[in-house]
């Protein structure tokens, strides 16, 4: 079962990494037990990844080149399944590189804390984001979430680079090194998960 009192405080030794703040790691459980329960951010995490779906798709809607869009080429609820299952997917994929990177530098002590700090920074990252989606949903007005997409992906970012720089003490050329791959890796598995979908679709249909 997951436990909500001991998600928020690792949520709010995550916010406090987020701000710099030195007693971070005192909300943070780093044992072997911890890296486990961690996983429980995937779980809490997916339900905002589907509302930030849903927001994603009825934003893309008031675009004149929406007939272009994967939207328009498969079931919602296909591409909804396959996203979800690519959250997961990549999820395994980053936390499997974050332990290799840790061994490669020579920072194996400092795998568990950092794997910990990046799944429950993931779940901060999406609560952020799950707030102008569910503006858009409830009021259907896209430019919600454009303004938003910019300060979140940022938020992103810095957490990650905070979650490089204060758990596996990475040098900033490796840290910089580390997110371009991540994210060049999660927009060709995105990419590839969802054509995979389409194509799916339209053999069976």
């Amino acid at each position: 079962m997951i436990d909500f009192d001991y998600a928020a405080q690792h949520l709010r030794g995550v916010s406090r990494l987020l701000i710099g703040r030195d007693d971070w790691r005192e909300d943070m459980d780093f044992s072997t037990d911890g890296v486990f329960k961690s996983l429980w951010a995937i779980a809490l995490t997916a339900p905002f990844s589907a509302l930030g779906f849903i927001a994603t798709e009825k934003a893309v809607r008031h675009s004149p080149d929406y007939t272009n869009t994967m939207f328009a080429k498969a079931p919602f609820s296909l591409l909804l399944v396959a996203e979800l299952i690519g959250l997961v997917l990549f999820w395994g994929v980053s936390i499997a590189l974050l332990a290799f990177t840790a061994k490669r530098i020579g920072a194996s002590r400092h795998a568990a804390g950092a794997i910990v700090s990046f799944n429950w920074s993931q779940l901060l990252s999406s609560l952020v984001w799950a707030v102008p989606a569910a503006i858009l949903v409830v009021t259907n007005q896209p430019e919600v979430l454009a303004l938003a997409v910019l300060p979140v992906i940022i938020l992103g970012l810095f957490l990650l680079w905070r979650v490089l720089r204060q758990g596996l003490a990475m040098t900033i050329g490796g840290a910089v090194s580390f997110i371009v791959m991540l994210m060049i890796f999660e927009v060709a598995f995105n990419s590839l998960l969802m054509n995979g979908a389409i194509w799916l679709y339209r053999l069976m249909s």
